[in-house]
């Protein structure tokens, strides 16, 4: 309640009624002011009789500004820290007056500093809604700048992605700035998913053997995935990556990694190649045996990195230079080894096979190393192609002397003489040669005494039978052999002389062999008179029959 002095006045004068003015501000108490801007605080005196006249004073009393009629606005501009205090305002009326003070305070300005970033909720799901905020203390009040992946996705202090991808993961982060600079926080969204975007690197893919390979696994995936790495389906390791110190053969082949979590699991493969020359080389011919005119199939095969090559040969010529060959029609020409050779940057290998073309014996021979000399060695052989290999068999007048394809005779004799047979035969069938051992350069010998009892009595016979022929022409052909008959046991009965004056060679009558062959030995035209003689040789008459039952002479 205002005190109100009453005054009494005479004439002229005006009686005033006095009431006290009460102190207000138009700003809060305490009064903040933003470094360097103006103040608008208004102290008014009101409700004061006469009007109240309204003063600022600064924190030590001393009157600021102006004094103003029941309003004064606080006289400071472009404020800074030193105006920072308590400010009384005065409103006076006559005698009466109102006195109030006000603390000022003064905003400094400055950068933005503690800056940060929130994700709401801090894991996001696929397909859901994720809030990112900016929080910065600053003055003036920072503008904002979101970013993601160095691309400006919001100048607000929030950005909202309503739909969660895979994409929308990662780094962001929140810039904020005022006219004193600026400060920044950045923060990882994480979308929880199953690994994707998996991969498997093998360095190098290609090596020789013995060399070191690094095999490394990658995924996306959050939770982070955890990994196992596998070759042929066999664990080799339970994290990202594996060394392989020293690679065999058998590390070729595929390499697995999968990445798993909570939420599933992905996988990728690669493939390490193990470089190493040719091994293991084969050859196969199809079929191995042939008869001659029927295909015969000839394949290489081998194991190498890079795949190998290949040549097939005979007889060193290249027939193919693939991993085939084919010989429509076999023959004999054809049989003998083929070989497979395989190559490539790191060597070569090869294998061999042999072809037999098989075949009945063919030109087939029969060689006598000399003519006969007696008491010397004979070397009888047999040749002839065919396959299978054929067996050979040697004959002599009919008997076999031999099962093999050579026959010796140490020191031939008179007997060893005559046709020798070659038969070459296999499971295709068979083949024959002839050939003729004869004697050559030899003289009676009469130590042998049997020998030349039996030439005499075939030369008397003979003799004998021609005089008879002469006499008894008339009954030549029937008288002649049936002498001959009656003659032969006469013959045969003889004993044996001792001594003969005169030198025979021996014929043998009794020897017949498989052909109906038959050998004789005759006299020489030399005379009795020259029987003696050293210097008297005799040739040997062989008649042969053949087939044809024709006669063949040789003299």
């Amino acid at each position: 309640m205002s005190t109100v002095s009453v005054g009494l006045y005479f004439s002229h004068k005006i009686i005033y009624i006095l009431e006290k003015p009460n102190v207000t501000f138009s700003c809060s108490n305490p009064y903040t002011i933003n470094e360097g801007d103006n103040s608008t605080c208004v102290c008014r005196g009101e409700d004061g009789n006469p009007p109240a006249n309204v003063t600022w004073y600064d924190k030590n009393g001393v009157q600021i500004g102006v004094t103003g009629k029941e309003g004064q606005t606080l006289p400071l501009s472009n404020v800074s820290a030193t105006d920072r205090g308590n400010y009384t305002c005065r409103a006076q009326s006559h005698t009466l007056a109102d006195n109030k003070s006000i603390e000022v305070k003064i905003r400094l300005n400055f950068k933005p500093s503690n800056t940060n970033i929130m994700f709401t909720p801090k894991r996001a799901v696929v397909g859901e809604s994720v809030t990112i905020t900016c929080i910065s203390e600053g003055f003036p009040e920072p503008s904002y700048s979101i970013i993601h992946n160095a691309t400006e996705v919001s100048t607000n202090k929030t950005y909202t992605i309503d739909d969660m991808q895979h994409r929308h993961a990662g780094i962001y982060t929140c810039v904020a700035m005022n006219k004193l600079g600026n400060d920044s926080a950045s923060g990882n969204l994480t979308v929880i998913v199953k690994p994707y975007n998996t991969k498997i690197t093998i360095t190098p893919e290609k090596t020789e053997v013995g060399t070191s390979v690094n095999i490394t696994c990658y995924s996306e995936g959050r939770p982070e995935p955890r990994y196992s790495i596998t070759h042929n389906r066999i664990v080799l390791n339970t994290g990202k990556t594996c060394t392989i110190s020293k690679v065999k053969l058998s590390d070729a082949g595929t390499y697995e990694c999968i990445a798993w979590n909570k939420l599933g699991n992905d996988s990728a493969s690669a493939y390490l190649t193990v470089e190493v020359k040719p091994y293991n080389t084969k050859i196969t011919i199809t079929p191995e045996e042939v008869k001659v005119g029927t295909s015969v199939n000839i394949t290489c095969y081998s194991e190498g990195r890079p795949e190998p090559r290949y040549n097939i040969t005979y007889n060193r010529i290249v027939l193919s230079t693939g991993k085939t060959y084919t010989i429509s029609k076999a023959n004999l020409s054809d049989a003998g080894t083929y070989e497979c050779i395989a190559w490539n940057k790191l060597g070569n290998d090869s294998a061999s096979a042999n072809l037999t073309v098989q075949v009945k014996p063919e030109n087939t021979k029969i060689t006598i190393t000399q003519e006969g000399v007696l008491d010397s060695p004979v070397t009888i052989t047999c040749s002839s192609k065919g396959r299978p290999e054929p067996n050979y068999t040697i004959t002599h007048n009919g008997t076999m002397p031999s099962a093999g394809r050579m026959y010796i005779i140490p020191k031939v004799k008179w007997s060893d003489a005559g046709t020798y047979k070659c038969i070459a035969e296999n499971k295709l069938g068979r083949d024959s040669a002839f050939a003729y051992l004869t004697f050559k350069g030899n003289t009676y010998d009469n130590t042998d005494n049997g020998t030349t009892v039996v030439v005499w009595h075939i030369v008397v016979t003979l003799v004998s039978g021609f005089i008879l022929g002469i006499l008894f022409s008339y009954i030549a052909s029937c008288s002649r052999r049936r002498w001959f008959n009656n003659r032969k046991p006469e013959r045969n009965s003889e004993p044996k002389t001792t001594e003969v004056d005169t030198t025979y060679q021996e014929l043998d009558l009794s020897k017949m062999n498989t052909e109906d062959n038959y050998q004789s030995l005759s006299v020489n035209a030399a005379s009795n008179d020259v029987a003696n003689d050293d210097d008297s040789t005799y040739t040997q008459l062989s008649k042969t029959r053949d087939v044809e039952d024709n006669y063949q002479s040789l003299t």
